[in-house]
C-alpha cells in the first residue's frame, strides 16, 4: 500500500443500509405514495404520529425530535400538497366551464380557451365581467377554501380577520408605517426615466445615435417631441421624459447648446423653466444670445428688457 506523507489514512465506514433498502429508497415517488402519505396526515399536523427526526452530534444521536407544527415552506412534501390542492380548484373551475356557466378567454381566433393559470405562488382566473360569473367564481373559491382550509379570516365568528388599508398607505415606506409596496406606474416611469437620462449623458452609444438621428437630430432629448409615427419605445420614453427634465438642471457653459424656452436652465429647485411669455423666435434661441458678445457674462440690458422679475433675479 502506497503511503503519502501528510495525507490521513482513508476512513472505514460501517454500512447501515442494506442493498435492498438502498434500492427501495432510490425509487422515484409515485402518485399513490404521495396520496397515501398525505391522507395519513392529521389536520394541521405532520404526516403521522410516528414521524420523528434525530440529530447527530459528537458521534451521538440526539432525539427523537417529533415535529408538531405541520408542513412548512421548503418541506419536501409541500410541493405535492400544493399540487393536490390546486388540482381540486382546477377541477371545480373545469366543471362549471364544461357546463357553460364560465367562459374563459382566447388570445386569437382558433386558440384554446384559457379559464385559469396556476403559477408557483399565484393563480389567474379569466371569466366574463358580469355579475353571474363573478358570483360563481366567488362560490367556487368559498367551496375550495372550505375544503382545503385555505380561507381568508374575517371578523365574523370570533376570527381575527384581515385589517384592510388603502393602497396608498400600503405603498408608504416601512419607516412611515407602510408596507413598502411599489406603485407599478411610478416604478415603470422611474425605469424609463433611467433610459432617458442615459440618452442625455451618452449619445455616443448605438441606441443614442439611432434615436438622435430619427427623433431629435438638431436638439437634445430634453427638447425632443413625440414626432411623426413614433415607435412604442419612443412613446414610452416620452411618457417619462417630463420627470427627468423637471428634476434635472443644465449647466449653461457657453450657452450654445441650450435654448431659452425649452430647457430647465434656471437655478431653481422647483421649476427651472422661464415663466416669462416670449415670442417663439426668442424661446428657440440659444442661451448664449443673452450674453455679452465675446464675454462670459450676461448682457444685463437684454435680460432686464426681456424677463419678468422672477426670471431676471434667477438669471442675474
Amino acid at each position: 500500500m502506497l503511503k503519502v506523507s501528510g495525507v490521513p489514512p482513508r476512513l472505514k465506514l460501517t454500512t447501515k443500509i442494506t442493498d435492498e433498502q438502498n434500492e427501495l429508497l432510490s425509487e422515484p415517488f409515485s402518485a399513490g405514495d404521495v396520496k397515501a402519505t398525505l391522507f395519513e396526515m392529521h389536520p394541521d399536523k405532520s404526516p403521522g404520529p410516528d414521524v420523528q427526526y434525530q440529530v447527530a452530534r459528537d458521534e451521538k444521536e440526539i432525539g427523537p425530535i417529533i415535529p408538531g407544527r405541520g408542513l412548512r415552506q421548503g418541506d419536501l412534501l409541500s410541493p405535492y400538497l400544493f399540487i393536490l390542492c390546486a388540482e381540486g380548484l382546477s377541477a371545480l373551475i373545469r366543471k362549471h366551464e364544461l357546463a357553460g356557466l364560465l367562459h374563459g378567454v382566447k388570445v386569437a381566433r382558433g386558440a384554446p380557451v384559457v379559464s385559469h393559470l396556476f403559477l408557483a405562488d399565484d393563480c389567474f382566473m379569466f371569466f366574463k365581467a358580469n355579475q353571474s360569473e363573478a358570483c360563481l367564481i366567488k362560490h367556487i373559491l368559498a367551496a375550495y377554501g372550505q375544503g382545503s382550509g385555505q380561507l381568508w379570516g374575517n371578523n365574523c365568528n370570533g376570527g381575527g380577520g384581515i385589517r384592510w388599508m388603502r393602497w396608498k398607505f400600503l405603498c408608504e415606506p416601512k419607516t412611515h408605517r407602510g408596507i413598502g409596496f411599489k406603485i407599478l406606474h411610478d416604478f415603470n416611469v422611474a425605469m424609463l426615466g433611467k433610459q432617458v437620462w442615459k440618452l442625455l449623458l451618452n449619445l455616443k452609444s448605438l441606441v443614442g445615435q439611432i434615436f438622435k438621428a430619427h427623433y431629435f437630430p438638431h436638439t437634445s432629448i430634453a427638447e425632443a417631441g413625440l414626432g411623426y409615427n413614433p415607435s412604442f419605445v419612443w412613446r414610452s420614453l416620452m411618457a417619462a421624459k417630463h420627470v427627468v427634465v423637471r428634476g434635472s438642471r443644465i449647466q449653461i457653459g457657453s450657452g450654445q447648446n441650450c435654448s431659452i424656452g425649452s430647457a430647465p436652465w434656471l437655478p431653481n429647485a422647483n421649476n427651472g423653466f422661464i415663466s416669462t411669455s416670449l415670442p417663439e423666435q426668442i424661446t428657440t434661441a440659444p442661451v448664449s444670445s443673452l450674453m455679452a458678445h465675446g464675454q462670459r457674462r450676461w448682457d444685463y440690458d437684454v435680460v432686464a428688457d426681456l424677463f419678468n422679475t422672477r426670471d431676471k433675479s434667477l438669471i442675474l
